[in-house]
């Protein structure tokens, strides 16, 4: 239709300045009750003879059943809860250690899948003599039998009191706040696409700082071709890691966090390495640390995924990204785009948008992420029984182009075909459509400017 055919630039400039809302994707299965992430790491321990755990957890607010709550002062909110259990057994399959949180929830929905990709996160801390563990990790939803168990994760913990000079694990976080907190990144283990993070680590060596020295080399992984390729790489003296401290765990109003010391401990240093990780795209990647302390050597390596947890489904496909592609592009451009062959199309697809891209130093795109958005809700909200791909409908294509309207007003008179008027003040603009034969299919019966 001619008003949108007119308003394609309009488009691509509201999308630029759109506001997005990631989703967890990745590698969460379609079953909500086992999308809970869990992450072991093991660090030096200041209690002697022991050796630090640190369990991170991140559970999706899908996960919990939401009930109104009572106390609420008259206004729509409601309330869950939980009960989080971890217990850590040895090697002979003895309890040694555990922990119980008992945390609540709010939200001013009792729909859960749409607390726009809320989560609840925590960590426990325990310090263990060194050996093997195994890891019960279990929810209880507090107003349902819903329930999440994972009892099948080890970790060995190391003895850093003997082992000299010798890595800790690496957590993927986010750097220290104006009050020294630091946010685990809080993914298992992965990385979120289009977002600068860092790498913690420490270093267990009773040698003087300046005998000290490590490597940090990052690389992008090629696993179809049973490869890797090198990126960048660091060097840190002994002297800089003493300057910068450690990560501690402390506890405040009964949960733990990570919190920036103000001074290292000699003979356990503490690395917080930043990565522009919004340069980087999705995929697999290491990091590989080396260090040398007086002539001796040790080294340590991780792997770990790149990840767009907030992906658009119509995007997942290549075959659906370009068929949405229709409203914006000439029709020249769409055909040769859509019948071209599937490295081609990809090609042509990426060019696409790497033109519309208003952050082109950076690998994430905020201008396509917001349109295929928008093709996702116009897919699952408009569409009939003649035509189920809502996108394909007249209220779909008005979604893409102007996105949510600011109020929706319907109409349904006896007599009368049902209507749906929008209205988007910020555009001067009202959008009318008319269900002329009441089976569902609105069609755009005028638009009009507004004051």
């Amino acid at each position: 239709m001619n008003i949108y055919a007119t308003r394609i630039i309009i488009l691509l400039l509201f999308l630029s300045a759109a506001k997005t809302f990631a989703q967890p994707r990745g590698r969460m299965p379609q079953d909500r009750f086992t999308s809970v992430f869990i992450e072991a790491s093991n660090f030096i321990s200041d209690k002697p003879g022991k050796s630090r755990l640190d369990i991170n957890f991140r559970i999706p607010y899908e996960f919990f059943v939401f009930v109104r709550d009572p106390e609420g002062d008259g206004q729509d909110t409601f309330k869950a809860g939980c009960e989080i259990s971890i217990e850590i057994l040895d090697k002979g399959k003895s309890s040694v250690a555990r922990e119980v949180l008992k945390k609540h929830l709010q939200s001013d929905q009792a729909s859960a899948p749409q607390t726009g990709g809320r989560f609840l996160q925590g960590m426990v801390s325990f310090d263990l003599p060194p050996g093997l563990y195994s890891i019960i990790f279990e929810v209880n939803d507090r107003e349902s039998p819903r329930t999440f168990r994972n009892d099948a994760r080890t970790i060995e913990l190391r003895d850093f009191e003997k082992a000299e000079p010798e890595f800790s694990d690496i957590l993927f976080c986010q750097g220290a706040d104006s009050q020294g907190l630091i946010s685990p990144i809080n993914y298992g283990g992965d990385v979120s696409f289009g977002k600068i993070f860092d790498a913690y680590f420490e270093l267990r060596g009773s040698q003087k700082p300046e005998s000290v020295n490590i490597s940090c080399r990052l690389y992008r992984n090629k696993p179809e071709a049973g490869d890797s390729s090198f990126l960048f790489g660091n060097s840190i003296s002994g002297n800089s890691l003493l300057a910068t401290g450690r990560m501690r765990v402390i506890t405040r109003e009964g949960e733990y966090i990570y919190k920036a010391s103000e001074a290292a401990s000699r003979g356990k240093y503490g690395c917080l390495l930043n990565f522009g990780g919004d340069t980087l795209t999705e995929g697999s990647y290491s990091i590989e640390l080396s260090a040398t302390i007086s002539g001796v050597s040790c080294k340590t390596n991780r792997q770990f995924h790149i990840r767009w947890f907030g992906m658009p489904m119509s995007l997942r496909n290549l075959k659906t990204a370009v068929e949405a592609l229709e409203y914006i592009t000439g029709e020249q451009e769409f055909h040769r785009m859509k019948s071209a062959d599937a490295s081609t199309q990809k090609e042509l697809f990426e060019a696409f948008w790497k033109k519309r891209d208003n952050t082109p130093q950076t690998a994430f795109n905020e201008v396509m992420e917001e349109y295929y958005r928008r093709v996702d809700h116009a897919t699952s909200a408009f569409g009939t029984m003649r035509q189920p791909n809502g996108y394909k409908t007249e209220r779909g294509k008005a979604y893409i182009f102007y996105g949510p309207p600011a109020e929706i007003k319907r109409e349904l008179t006896p007599g009368s075909e049902p209507r749906e008027t929008w209205g988007y003040p910020n555009l001067h603009l009202k959008l009318i459509f008319a269900d002329k034969n009441r089976t569902g299919e609105y069609k755009l019966e005028k638009t009009e400017e507004t004051k």
